[in-house]
């Protein structure tokens, strides 16, 4: 058997199974290119390790090593995706934190310090700001529930 009839003989394993006469062509082929039979040993441990039967069918068509670039491009691509969309979710939650800590300062030190200031001129306070001094009257009283309660 020289190459040419042991690619056909490769083509044939992609659509069909060899015969017993093809399978014997084959063993006396490998047995005369002892190079080849070590490629195909090697090849024997990759499909023992990975027994997908598509990967078996890319190899005898060929395109086994344009499938893998395929699906290293795929991985690639995948990995710059959720970098991207890691660090343009960055951006927001650090403006959240900052926000968030700003309303929790303005909660607990600054509107104490106007309670005193809205109870002694006796003027009838907006519903919003009445709100505003219910959380923190709630704030300053159950902090250690409300953390409890967060863990």
């Amino acid at each position: 058997m020289n190459q040419p009839e042991f690619e056909n003989l490769l083509q044939t394993l992609h659509t069909r199974d060899l015969t017993d006469a093809e399978l014997a062509k084959l063993e006396h082929w490998l047995a005369a290119n002892p190079d080849e039979q070590d490629a195909w040993a090697a090849l024997d441990h990759l499909l023992v390790a990975l027994p997908d039967a598509p990967v078996a069918t890319n190899f005898t068509a060929g395109v086994l090593d344009k499938v893998m670039m395929k699906i290293a491009e795929f991985i690639k691509h995948d990995l710059e995706m959720r970098d991207g969309i890691k660090s343009a979710l960055r951006y927001p939650a650090i403006v959240m934190t900052i926000t968030i800590a700003v309303a929790v300062l303005a909660v607990v030190y600054l509107l104490p310090r106007f309670t005193s200031l809205f109870t002694e001129t006796r003027i009838e306070l907006p519903a919003m700001t009445r709100f505003y001094l219910g959380i923190d009257h709630i704030i300053q009283n159950y902090y250690l529930f409300i953390l409890s309660g967060i863990k």
